[in-house]
């Protein structure tokens, strides 16, 4: 919705939780954008689309959730148009030592998929995409975790809401785990080649 809002574009979201895409997409309808944003329950591994039927993708903490990081960027390279840019904003393991548990994504590190930054690059260019821009932001995000204004967000009232009653608590461990090292942040922009 504010893909649409700022960029005036169609959105197609997905997620593999059928009840976020029930919420999404009836918030999309109270919005009255619903005939340019939908939301689709889909495995990333295996998407519900055409090749090359995006002109953009776009991930925002997702592979930490998928095991196989090369079919994750296989696919995404599949649904993408030749030429099309590929963003995404995730985090990776850090130089420093073990985080503490619960996190957002996992609260036990069995279901823990974060990889370091140098195999998540090897399986996007092994998947065919050019990377055009790899930024570190983990200053950045550590900052963002400081703020007394994203604290509040991450309360009763805030994301918790929908991602369960200990979420300050799993927001709070991956806030030290990024000021400790033991996470980074990072935002990448890839391209899918006209000719792979």
């Amino acid at each position: 919705r504010c893909l649409d809002a700022e960029f005036d574009c169609r959105v197609t979201g997905v997620d593999v939780t059928a009840a976020y895409i029930e919420v999404a997409n009836m918030l999309t309808r109270r919005c009255g954008l619903d005939d340019r944003v939908d939301f689709q329950q889909a495995d990333a591994l295996d998407l519900p689309f055409d090749e090359a039927n995006f002109d953009l993708g776009w991930s925002q903490n997702v592979s930490m959730n998928i095991a196989d990081k090369p079919a994750f960027y296989r696919e995404i390279h599949r649904v993408l148009r030749p030429g099309a840019r590929f963003v995404t904003s995730d985090v990776t393991t850090g130089p420093g030592g073990e985080p503490v548990w619960p996190l957002p994504w996992a609260r036990e590190s069995s279901i823990d998929h974060v990889a370091a930054a140098d195999e998540m690059r090897a399986a996007m260019e092994g998947a065919g995409f050019r990377v055009l821009d790899w930024q570190d932001t983990t200053a950045e995000a550590v900052a963002i975790f400081q703020n007394p204004r994203q604290q509040a967000r991450r309360g009763k009232l805030g994301v918790g809401l929908i991602a369960g009653a200990d979420f300050g608590e799993r927001s709070a461990n991956l806030a030290k785990g990024m000021a400790d090292g033991a996470f980074a942040s990072v935002l990448v922009l890839a391209e899918k080649p006209f000719q792979s």
